[in-house]
């Protein structure tokens, strides 16, 4: 099947020779890379697109959000530029949060962080500068937008990160469409019936064992040494153990970041890396169900990362990675 796919910077659409859009649902940035011709007329002018804003289509498809246009590289003898850039999480990964919150809502408080990125946040209950009080303040200073972000997402057990150009702050347990996948092993002649190009599973039996957390805090308020434990996974045998120190979190607090720590590294059981014909329906905000391999893969897994490819001597494809605990 014939494929087209543009990358539009500044409004401007210009045919690719390649192009790579790399969705995730971890702590990173989403990314995009395309090479154009260079002597393409609509590609004059990129070694002065300074702050230039960047989106992907593929088969007239937006993949991704916009991007921030960050690279221009040019190969002379090979007539080609290469464009790169991120997703504009970049901002709140790049840039020290200098603001100060108080007596403001968890919500509020991550809006403001995100520097305009727009916000699909879970509820989260109490007052972040209200708890903190000075401390709050003190956390959001040493650190950039995105890892307060971060830190005030495990204080309320969520996972947060941005997709299309949304920051997501959402249960670890969130129900998302499923995208379902067969395998079916070769014949005897050597042919399969799956339209899954490759497949790779892998089980860590380290991982696999109950995990058990617990962490710890003081209240200086109060003048207690509180404690909080939690325990996910346990397919395999025996059990690992991991321990949080963080300061000036409630009761409460603590026991969000023992159940989120307890499911995040149990998920780390079983992992998958699939590739299928490209597919521009496959977003990283779904789930992957995995069938027909006879194995423990065969399960519901969490995607983690979604790679859209185009390269017009390879065509189009669509590799997604995920993990699960497994049963």
């Amino acid at each position: 099947m014939k494929v087209s796919a543009q990358i539009v910077v500044n409004g401007s659409p210009i045919n690719v020779k390649s192009l790579e859009v790399s969705l995730t649902k971890t702590k990173k940035s989403e990314t995009f890379s395309a090479s154009v011709a260079m002597y393409d007329p609509a590609a004059q002018g990129l070694d002065s697109a300074d702050g230039a804003q960047a989106s992907c289509l593929i088969n007239g498809a937006q993949i991704g959000g916009s991007f921030q246009l960050e690279h221009v590289d040019y190969s002379f003898d090979g007539t080609e530029v290469t464009l790169s850039g991120r997703d504009n999480s970049a901002d709140m990964i790049d840039t020290p949060n200098t603001k100060t919150f108080t007596n403001q809502t968890p919500k509020q408080v991550i809006q403001a962080l995100a520097q305009g990125v727009g916000t699909n946040i879970d509820d989260m209950g109490a007052n972040a500068g209200k708890i903190y009080q000075l401390d709050w303040n003190a956390i959001t200073h040493r650190a950039s937008a995105w890892e307060a972000i971060q830190h005030l997402a495990d204080l309320y057990g969520k996972a947060a990160y941005v997709t299309g150009g949304t920051l997501y702050v959402k249960d670890m347990d969130e129900s998302l469409p499923v995208y379902s996948l067969q395998w079916s092993r070769p014949s005897a002649s050597g042919a399969a019936t799956s339209n899954i190009l490759t497949l790779k599973a892998s089980r860590n039996f380290q991982m696999s064992k109950k995990i058990n957390v617990t962490a710890h805090g003081h209240n200086y308020k109060q003048k207690q040494t509180l404690t909080a434990t939690a325990s996910a996974g346990g397919s395999g045998s025996g059990a690992l153990n991991y321990n949080y120190v963080i300061p000036s979190a409630t009761q409460d607090q603590l026991q969000n970041v023992a159940t989120k720590k307890s499911k995040e590294h149990s998920r780390h059981a079983l992992d998958i890396a699939v590739e299928i014909p490209g597919d521009t329906g496959v977003v990283i905000r779904m789930q992957l169900r995995l069938s027909g391999t006879g194995t423990v893969f065969d399960t519901l897994f969490d995607m983690t990362d979604v790679s859209h490819k185009v390269d017009f001597d390879g065509g189009y494809t669509t590799t997604i990675k995920g993990n699960a605990a497994g049963a």
